[in-house]
């Protein structure tokens, strides 16, 4: 079940986890400091296409991605779901809405995170503005 699990949502929090490592360090080998800007804009235009999409399906405007890239059309990642592991079409659309909504969070968390701390003093200065 993992395994038909991660097809699509893989999609979702492997390319949001590649958003989130732009601001960790890797090691020396991966030349990261170069690598990670073509990462990330391929990460992201990923992430936002299911996040569009996982918008789209509990509203009716897109259907839930049945089908398979390879081999038959009914050994697709959402076929073995619902055939296999006894899985609705509610609960698929429950489970990646709420995992894209998840993973958005935590890309906001850290990116939010990362910018109060590169810019400390000036959210403290603006504290001490807007508070008495």
């Amino acid at each position: 079940m993992l395994l038909s699990f991660g097809g699509v949502g893989g999609e979702i929090y492997l390319s949001a986890l590649l958003m989130v490592s732009f601001y960790f360090p890797l090691p020396e080998y991966f030349r990261w400091d170069f690598y990670r800007f073509p990462v990330v804009l391929g990460a992201a235009f990923c992430f936002w296409g299911q996040v569009w999409l996982w918008q789209q399906v509990p509203r009716g405007k897109a259907s839930i991605p049945f089908g398979s890239l390879w081999g038959e059309a009914d050994h697709g990642d959402m076929n073995q779901l619902i055939n296999f592991h006894d899985w609705t079409p509610g609960d698929i659309i429950g489970t990646y809405s709420t995992l894209t909504h998840l993973c958005l969070l935590a890309i906001f968390a850290v990116y939010g995170y990362t910018l109060f701390r590169q810019h400390r003093e000036l959210f403290v200065a603006l504290g001490r503005q807007w508070l008495p």
